[in-house]
């Protein structure tokens, strides 16, 4: 049907950074859910991701940030201007971990239990790590403990995305309640995933600049059409979060 070539091509047009012209698809957008995380899903238009969230959060000064699961340790620079102290947290063989070239304030550790005392950090960030953990549960569990009332956890998770990296589990984006955006969408990450099957990191890297603040091609064509349909961001978001591949969340304890 010629809906889906249209499909494609903006979609394509999108990716490659190419002008765009004018589309109306006619979209269904769903109705924005109810109660905590209809509360929860951005008011925002255009792609809002975890590290729009990180800027100004309410911490005390002098307080401490966890960084769980920190790979590289290249996040290590967020904790000043928040006026928090730095520590990571990783397993011993991680991926990342040989991009590692400091490791002063890195624990490691086995992956279940967390080797912190009760309430000690005002803040833990964890950025594409959830899905990879043993024990969703105790995980979980352990950040709860580890974060003083009042305490942030930051960042983002898979949802629709494939499997890699011996992921484990996938999340919903219902489960962190004080708020959700979606990521890159499911389209463009499966892209990147057959462009690297295929041996084409070239264009695989093209997709680089989705995984941020950058509306990843579904997600633009989307906004594109609530914004000609006069729909409300929230209900864009709430559709982008049901194609979501990734998903950013800010959750507080109370």
């Amino acid at each position: 049907m010629q809906v889906f070539a249209q499909i494609q091509g903006a979609l394509n047009d999108r990716m490659l950074g190419r002008s765009t012209g004018s589309i109306d698809l006619g979209l269904r957008f769903p109705d924005a859910p109810s109660g905590a995380f209809g509360a929860a899903i951005s008011r925002e238009p255009g792609q809002r991701d975890w590290t729009e969230m990180i800027k100004g959060l309410a911490v005390p000064r002098d307080g401490r940030m966890l960084d769980f699961g920190c790979g590289a340790s290249d996040r290590r620079s967020l904790a000043a201007p928040l006026g928090l102290t730095w520590f990571g947290l990783d397993v011993p063989f991680s991926m990342e971990s040989t991009a590692r070239e400091d490791r002063s304030a890195v624990t490691f550790y086995g992956g279940v239990s967390v080797p912190f005392a009760d309430e000690r950090f005002d803040l833990v960030v964890s950025i594409q790590v959830f899905e990879h953990v043993p024990e969703p549960h105790t995980t979980f569990a352990e950040i709860a403990r580890i974060v003083r009332p009042g305490g942030y956890l930051l960042g983002s998770t898979s949802f629709n995305e494939p499997f890699h990296s011996e992921s484990t589990f996938g999340y919903s984006p219902k489960n962190f309640v004080l708020e959700v955006t979606p990521g890159i969408d499911i389209w463009t990450l499966a892209i990147r995933r057959l462009a690297r099957q295929f041996r084409h990191d070239d264009a695989a890297r093209i997709l680089a600049p989705f995984f941020g603040t950058t509306a990843s091609p579904l997600n633009d064509l989307i906004d594109e059409c609530a914004a000609k349909q006069g729909v409300k961001p929230v209900r864009a978001n709430a559709l982008k979060l049901e194609l979501a591949g990734q998903f950013n969340f800010l959750a507080r304890k109370r």
